[in-house]
Order: C-alpha cells, then sequence, then structure tokens
C-alpha cells in the first residue's frame, strides 16, 4: 500500500499564508500529515468569506476515489492535533517587558463521514484574507515531504526568495519556530543538526521547486548560537516572476512605489570605424544624480553610516549598474516584514566588498 503521507493529491493547489502566520511560534509540533491539513486548508478556505465553516472531501486531500479505515484514521488524529493547536505572539525577552499571546487556531474541526469541515478562528480572519504581506507557492512542493520541519523550514525560507539569497536565524529563535524549543533532546546542537537542519534542507532540495543549504554563521566559544539557510529556486526563469509579484502584492509596503528600481540602462552595439563596440548607455544625468540622492536618503533611513554611505555613493556613480538596489530593497522589506536578515550590517558588508 502506498504511503498515506505522500499519496496526498496532486499538489496542483497554491497555497497561500500570511507571513504573520509563519512567522508566529507553534505551540505544537505537528505531525506531518497534520501540517499537510492545515497547508491544504489554505488552498481551498474561500478569501471571500473568510468567517464561514471551509468544508472538503477527504478524497481530495488524498487524490483517491475510494478510501481505507487507515485514511480516516490517520486524518482524524490529523484534525485532533489541529484542534489542539495554538500559535504564539510574542515581544521581548521573558521579564518586566514581556508579552505573549496565545490563540487557538481553529474553533471547530468536524469529520462527517469523509468530509472534513474547519471553522477558523475570527481572531485571524485577517490573516485568511492577505492582501500584502503574504508568501504562496504550489501545494506540490511540500506534498511528498515526510518531515514537518522540512515544510516549516521551506515556508520560512519560501518567503525570502526573489529578495535574498540567505536568511539566518538563532538557534533559539528557529527551535520556537519549530515548537522544539522545550524539548530536551534539542538541546544537544547535534540532534538538531541530525533531526532538523539536514533532514529539511535534503528534502527541500530533492522534493520542492527549491535548492536549500545550511552553515552555522555564530558560535560563542565552542556553543553555536545562529545558523544561516542559503536558498535558490531550481528554475531561475521562476525568480523573476516570483520578484515581480513581490513588487507588486507579496510584500508588506504600503505602495508599490517604495520598491526602488536601478536606473535603466540599455545595451548598444556601435559601429565604429569597421568594427562593432559593444556600449552601456545610462540616463540622462538628472534622473541618475536623483537616484544618487535616494540611495542616499536610503541607507540614512536604514541607518548606514555616513562613512559606508560614503563608498556606496562612490560605487554607485563610478558603476550605475552596480546591483545596489536590491540589496537596498531586500533590507527594507526585512524591516517591514519584521525580519532579522538581512539588516543594516549584511548591507554594509555587501558595500564594502565583504562578503
Amino acid at each position: 500500500m502506498k504511503d498515506l503521507i505522500v499519496n496526498i493529491s496532486s499538489g496542483k493547489q497554491k497555497v497561500r499564508r500570511s507571513n504573520h502566520f509563519i512567522n508566529a511560534e507553534d505551540r505544537k509540533t505537528l505531525t506531518p500529515l497534520a501540517q499537510k491539513v492545515l497547508l491544504y486548508f489554505f488552498t481551498v478556505v474561500d478569501r471571500s468569506k473568510p468567517e464561514d465553516m471551509v468544508t472538503f472531501d477527504i478524497k481530495d486531500l488524498y487524490g483517491i476515489k475510494k478510501l481505507n479505515r487507515s485514511h480516516y484514521v490517520n486524518v482524524d488524529k490529523a484534525c485532533r492535533l489541529l484542534s489542539e493547536s495554538s500559535l504564539k505572539f510574542t515581544t521581548g525577552e521573558p521579564g518586566k517587558h514581556f508579552k505573549g499571546k496565545y490563540i487557538p487556531i481553529f474553533s471547530e474541526v468536524n469529520i462527517d463521514g469523509c468530509m472534513v469541515s474547519f471553522e477558523f478562528n475570527q481572531k485571524f480572519s485577517k490573516l485568511l484574507t492577505p492582501s500584502d504581506n503574504y508568501t504562496d507557492y504550489m501545494f506540490q512542493n511540500i506534498n511528498e515531504m515526510r518531515s514537518t520541519f522540512s515544510m516549516r523550514v521551506y515556508e520560512l525560507l519560501k518567503q525570502g526568495v526573489g529578495r535574498y539569497k540567505t536568511r539566518e536565524f538563532t538557534v533559539v529563535e528557529l527551535k520556537k519556530l519549530l515548537a522544539i524549543d522545550g524539548k530536551p533532546t534539542y538541546n544537544r546542537f547535534a540532534m538538531l543538526k541530525n533531526r532538523v537542519l539536514d533532514v529539511a534542507c535534503r528534502e527541500i532540495t530533492e522534493k520542492s521547486d527549491l535548492n536549500a543549504t545550511w552553515e552555522i554563521s555564530k558560535k560563542v566559544k565552542r556553543t553555536v548560537v545562529a545558523v544561516k539557510f542559503h536558498m535558490e529556486l531550481k528554475d531561475q526563469t521562476l525568480e523573476l516572476d516570483t520578484v515581480r509579484q513581490d513588487i507588486t502584492s507579496n510584500v508588506s509596503f504600503e505602495s508599490q512605489a517604495e520598491i526602488e528600481e536601478e536606473p535603466k540602462t540599455t545595451q548598444a552595439s556601435i559601429n565604429f570605424g569597421g568594427s562593432n563596440l559593444n556600449a552601456t548607455i545610462v540616463p540622462p544625468q538628472n534622473d541618475f544624480d536623483d537616484k544618487v540622492e535616494k540611495l542616499r536618503l536610503r541607507l540614512e533611513e536604514i541607518g548606514v553610516s555616513k562613512a559606508t554611505i560614503a563608498v556606496a555613493v562612490k560605487k554607485y556613480r563610478t558603476l550605475p549598474t552596480w546591483k545596489i538596489w536590491p540589496e537596498v530593497n531586500a533590507v527594507r522589506m526585512a524591516v517591514k516584514d519584521g525580519n532579522k536578515f538581512p539588516n543594516k550590517h549584511t548591507l554594509r558588508k555587501f558595500i564594502l566588498g565583504e562578503e
């Protein structure tokens, strides 16, 4: 009999999740099937009526026409887990200024024969209908993953595709996002490496549209305190579409105008003395001066030092095609989304050529 977890529909549906939802800390580690049921829910929810009960057929979930007892047993267990699940939103460290909120995901979960119904907690209604600041992907990208950690890490990395090439987490932060911060098993980094990081990157690379690797990014003495993921789309032609989609709708900026563009340059072939010479035509000087000034302002807003800004401006004037704007936009989007990386420090390294 085929593996029940892998035998879930063809995955042609698109999952859309608010980035606030993705970045919230899970209170309970879900089984792989429970995680897939949750994500499948986000492919069928009617976003125009988030307050309604959403119902789907278990047969559609599995992509088959006839169910056996094992299907029902596994879905029942997954639904029980989901009914007990909640998300944790916190600010600050434990102490006087600590704030925490724990909210159940669903207010009701029903199973009637082969039909499963979910009623979302209405406190999440805005997260169900994100018009901006969301991440979407095809369900098939997580369809064959066996590890819940792989699915969660995939979503966290997918948020940054088209905006930045790496994403860094402290070990404490990552454990909270994966709901394993209270499990002694993962106190040893070797266990986190073997059961979470290696497995997630392997499954993401083998079974999704991303290539993913990880590395230790920071140690305090001999203790690993931060890790960095590297991610890229396997089909680079799709990355342009992802970037365009992020610019027009998926980011949390209040208007599209906040995305800064590089100055438009044109490649031309000029015949000179019987020889063809390739040339780059740059924008009119007035327009370019405006872009230089805007770059200076954006770097100041981010908090880059005056000395580094001077280096950036000089580089930009010398080479108008320098790819500084994607880096600046990535930092601004990370700030808007509440992500720690990339930041002004990684931007400084890029400007000074220290990467």
